[in-house]
Order: C-alpha cells, then structure tokens, then sequence
C-alpha cells in the first residue's frame, strides 16, 4: 500500500525512542493472529461495488466482484466469515472493524490500478479494513498507519538468515510479517490483495524468495522475546527455526 506520510520525521524523532522496547515479537505475532482469526457476521449491507457518498470507487471483496477485477472474493452474505478484509488505506483494528460493521459499513475495498494511481484519494472512508502497510504497522504497535515505501526508515536491514518472528518481509508496494521459518519457507502474516483479499497466514519458500525481490528488516525498537515463538497458529510461543 503506497500512501503519503508526511509526518515520518517527526514519527522517528519524538515518537520512536519514548516507545522502545514496548513491543515484542510475541505480541506482533498475537496481533497478527487476532486478525487473520477474527470472526464476523457478513450482510448484503456491506457490499459495495460502485462509488461513495464521495465519488469514490469502492469494490468490496464478497463473492460478487466482479470478475474483471480478478477472481472472486471470499466471504457472501449470510455465512460467517473469518479474517479482516482487505481494504485500501486500511488501518482499522478488530473492535473498530467490528463496530464499523455494526454500524453498516463496506467490507474492504480491494486494490485496483486506479486506486494505486489516486493514491490517498481513494481512500473511502465508507469502508472498514487494513491493508498490508496498516497491519504491519498495527502488529508493531506505531501510533499511525506509516505506508510501505517509509516503514524501512523505521527499520534496520537484516540478514536473510537472521530473520525471525516480528520482522518485515518487503517489496515495492508489499510487505508481510514474519511468523517463523523453517527449513523450506518462511511462514508470515499479511493483509493480502486479490485473489485472497483478506489477513491470512501463507508460507513462503526460500527458492520463491531468493527469485523475488523481497528484502527483509527489524523494527528499530523491537524487543527480544520473553520466550520462543510458537510455530503452531493457535499459539504464540516455541520457535521452530530453519537455515537459509
């Protein structure tokens, strides 16, 4: 997700060092996991495919979208659904996207190439949602949702073999948390676009990454963890450790 951030600078020098060591890998991964698990109740009401009260193009990523946006979304009226959608612009928590709901709000927005072209102005305000900048930004507990091409300045580059639970796997225009790795892939979190349009869990291999362009970082003022984190996803703590 590409939105303008202007007040980055000022993030990082009065924010940043009143706040280090309050976040711990373990709580990133138990954010995370309160998204991709969350429970919810979907309605027609909150269905969009067509523009706001503003003018603004929404598409929400139920089982309607249509198909010239790719494939079809996830959730349909009526049945429950688990995971956040995802939505641009994006940085709503789980009590804040129920409460949205609640009220009659749209179910996510997905990304279209238009959208990256408009940037912040198509953002609607009509829909609840993350997208992948808001989640990790959420699972590292920042103040404000800081897009993809400024979290690296919240961030030190690592080396692949030294990536662990909590640190940021980035892209152009895509980042993903790091859950734990094994000896194959590296299984991470992530507010994920069409075709899945939802918080999800996904593995990724180390032949597929060593072909990407991915890059990993640490959050400034990540804490160690207090123990290992868990490889199981109903759980949050026992590392379970590969090589690159």
């Amino acid at each position: 997700m590409k939105l303008a951030f202007s007040l980055i600078p000022l993030l990082t020098a009065i924010y940043l060092p009143s706040c280090r060591h309050t976040v711990r890998p373990e709580d990133s991964i138990i954010i995370a996991k309160s998204y991709a698990d969350l429970q919810w109740q979907p309605e027609a009401r909150h269905i969009r495919h067509g523009h706001d009260s503003k003018g603004i193009m929404v598409n929400t990523p139920d089982t309607s979208l249509p198909k010239t946006l790719g494939r079809r979304g996830y959730w349909t009226p009526g049945r429950p659904a688990t995971g956040m959608p995802y939505k641009w612009g994006g940085f709503d928590t789980p009590e804040s996207f129920l409460k949205g709901i609640a009220a009659g709000k749209k179910a996510g927005d997905v990304v279209t190439d238009e959208k990256v072209t408009l940037n912040d102005d198509a953002i609607s305000r009509e829909s609840v949602g993350i997208d992948c900048s808001g989640f990790v930004s959420r699972c590292w507990k920042l103040p404000a949702h800081v897009s993809t091409p400024h979290l690296p300045e919240l961030c030190d580059p690592i080396e692949w073999e030294d990536v662990q639970a909590g640190d940021m796997l980035l892209r152009p225009g895509h980042a993903v948390l790091v859950h734990y790795k094994d000896v194959e892939s590296v299984h991470v979190y992530e507010a994920a676009s069409i075709p899945t349009s939802k918080v999800v869990r996904r593995r990724i291999s180390f032949a597929a990454l060593k072909d990407s362009v991915y890059q990993p970082y640490r959050y400034r003022f990540m804490a160690e963890p207090l123990g290992e984190i868990s490889d199981d996803p109903t759980s949050s703590f026992h590392r379970h450790e590969g090589r690159f």
